[in-house]
């Protein structure tokens, strides 16, 4: 399921999921945990979940539509003062255009995940793999630490 390692003040978590919204519920209490034990405040642990559920709600929808056995792996370092995504997914290359974030004029249901991630991260950026072929979006929050 998941796999903690620590290096000095780095923690990091690595947890490969069958791409179905039926297991994202288990990756949002992975954000969570990490998130907690990184010093993450409440509040910002949940924007954190949200943000990345968001993500992996792309790759069920969008990256892997109409197939049936993708995976997606999610890895999440914690350094001081800051925690980073890493969601790689081996569906097609997307386009780097439909992951910009543009605001719709008209608030209405679907297309506002992109903006999400973008508003709640401080760094996101799809990178390409070495291969060619899947996908790696990459985003990062700076906290400060939660004080308890």
């Amino acid at each position: 399921m998941s796999n903690y390692q620590g290096k000095d003040s780095e923690l990091s978590v690595r947890v490969t999921f069958p791409a179905q919204a039926g297991e994202l519920q288990r990756v949002r209490e992975v954000v969570r945990r990490t998130c907690d034990e990184c010093g993450c405040t409440a509040d910002l642990a949940n924007d954190l979940v949200i943000a990345v559920d968001e993500a992996c709600q792309n790759i069920v929808r969008h990256a892997y539509r109409n197939v049936d056995d993708g995976e997606a792996t999610l890895e999440i370092f914690c350094r001081d003062g800051a925690v980073e995504f890493r969601l790689q997914d081996d569906a097609p290359p997307m386009d780097n255009e439909k992951l910009k974030p543009v605001w719709p004029k008209k608030v209405q249901a679907g297309g506002l995940g992109v903006c999400l991630i973008h508003d709640i991260m401080d760094e996101v950026e799809h990178l390409p793999l070495p291969s060619g072929q899947g996908n790696l979006l990459r985003m990062v929050k700076s906290f400060k630490r939660d004080p308890e």
